[in-house]
This record gives structure tokens, C-alpha cells and sequence, in this order.
């Protein structure tokens, strides 16, 4: 038999996979938002809705490492359990069915996920909601991100009470950094963060119906630079083409 080239043929499955979901994407309901999208670029989200382009295979490998990283800690944390090392239980979160927050009723504005990409880790007197973040290297990495804190806060809100961990993975060593420290920390409910992303989500809302190009959030504020990488933004291109549409900004919240 003729071997094929296996590199190509696996970014092949990738892309094929990718294609089917921004065929999807495009049939999206206008009010409808993820939690990932809460805490990214204006302007980067404004793109996904009306001009949604794939991704390399390189970033497609990235996300494949992350779900990876999601198995490992799931593996870990069950043997852990298993052993009787800590006390609770692992519970997947992947037959969840898919949850709805409403975010204004009369605009019909919701924020929509599901919990695949969650663990819960529970005993009978507390409940750790753990998302895994695979990354390059967690030399730097001492505390959590906060774009993580906020994308974790509707699935606080949801299974409260409850405590969230963001569990970090070293995509080539499978060194592993639980942020904020386990067990004795964990990122509480916070009333005030929730309400942020309700504005948030009505802000991006109000942009999307009025076809109204949104800032360039990510080259403004120094800490979401990372999002102008062309490996994470598809749309670099077009956002310095747009600048001229300036004076229709709204200001963000």
C-alpha cells in the first residue's frame, strides 16, 4: 500500500471539520452569544458574524492540544479520586443539556453554552467547577487570565454555588498549574462581574443589529494585544482597512 502523508491528511480532518462548522456558524440566530465571546474583541466577534473565515490547521492543531488537556485532567482528577487521595467525585459535564442565561427579555438577548468542556469536582460540601487552558508554557503563568475568569462566570452562575479553577496545561510537557490555588481557593460567584457581561453582551448585541463596526478593542488595550496575532484573529487585514469607520464607533461599556 502507498502510505499517504500523514501531516496533510490529518490537517485535511481538521479543516473538513472546521468548514461544516462555519457553514454553521453562518445560520446563527442574531441575540444568541457564547461565553468565549464575552471577554474577546468587539470588533473580532462583529467579524464572526459577517465575515466568518476558517482558521489555519496550525491553530486548529492548538485547539485539538487543548481538548487534549481537558482529557488529561479529567484522567488525572478521577485517578486521583479513585485512589481515595481527595475526597469528592468527578463528575462530566458532557451529557449536560445546553443551558440559556436570559440577558433582556424584551430585546431577546441571551447568552447560550453548553458544559462539554467542564469538570465538576464535588464532594458534599463543595463543588469545583474546573476548565482546562492548554498553553505554550506556564513559565509566566501565576495567576489566572482574566478573560478565563470572565468566560468561566456564566457556568458559575448556572451551577452555583460552586467555585471555578482554571486548570492550566503545558502543551508539551503536561505540567499542570490549578489557578487559583486548589483546594482552599477558587474563583467565587461574583454578582458584579455577572452584570459586566450582561452590559457587555447588550453592547455587542447593539453593534451586530445595526451593522455598526465596533473598535479595535485588541489594539487598543494593551492586554488583549495577544488577539491581534494572525493565528488568533483571521480578520487583521480587514480591521486595518476599517479604520476609516472611526466616527461610527460606540463606546464600549
Amino acid at each position: 500500500m502507498t502510505i499517504p502523508d500523514f501531516s496533510y491528511e490529518f490537517d485535511r480532518i481538521l479543516l473538513d471539520r472546521q468548514a461544516k462548522e462555519v457553514a454553521e456558524r453562518t445560520k446563527r440566530v442574531l441575540g444568541r452569544y457564547y461565553p468565549s465571546e464575552i471577554p474577546a474583541c468587539l470588533r473580532q466577534t462583529f467579524y464572526s458574524y459577517y465575515n466568518p473565515k476558517p482558521k489555519p490547521a496550525k491553530t486548529l492543531r492548538v485547539f485539538e492540544a487543548g481538548d487534549m488537556a481537558h482529557e488529561w485532567v479529567k484522567k488525572m482528577l478521577t485517578a486521583l479520586v479513585e485512589a481515595k487521595q481527595i475526597h469528592g467525585e468527578i463528575a462530566s459535564l458532557e451529557n449536560e443539556r445546553p443551558f440559556t442565561i436570559v440577558v433582556d427579555q424584551d430585546e431577546d438577548i441571551s447568552i447560550e453554552g453548553r458544559f462539554d468542556d467542564f469538570l465538576m469536582l464535588s464532594n458534599d460540601r463543595e463543588r469545583y467547577l474546573i476548565d482546562a487552558k492548554s498553553q505554550k508554557s506556564l513559565y509566566y503563568t501565576n495567576e489566572f487570565k482574566k478573560e478565563h475568569a470572565i468566560q468561566i462566570m456564566p457556568y458559575i452562575y448556572i451551577k452555583r454555588p460552586c467555585k471555578g479553577l482554571i486548570a492550566y496545561v503545558d502543551r508539551a510537557t503536561y505540567e499542570t498549574k490549578f489557578l487559583p490555588q486548589a483546594p482552599t481557593e477558587g474563583i467565587d460567584y461574583d454578582k458584579e462581574i455577572m452584570n459586566w457581561i450582561f452590559t457587555r453582551t447588550k453592547l455587542l448585541h447593539k453593534y451586530i443589529v445595526t451593522h455598526t463596526m465596533p473598535p479595535p478593542e485588541a489594539k487598543q488595550v494593551k492586554d488583549m494585544n495577544w488577539m491581534c496575532n494572525p493565528a488568533i484573529c483571521p480578520w487583521r487585514a480587514e480591521c486595518d482597512a476599517a479604520e476609516a469607520t472611526k466616527d461610527k464607533w460606540i463606546k464600549p461599556q
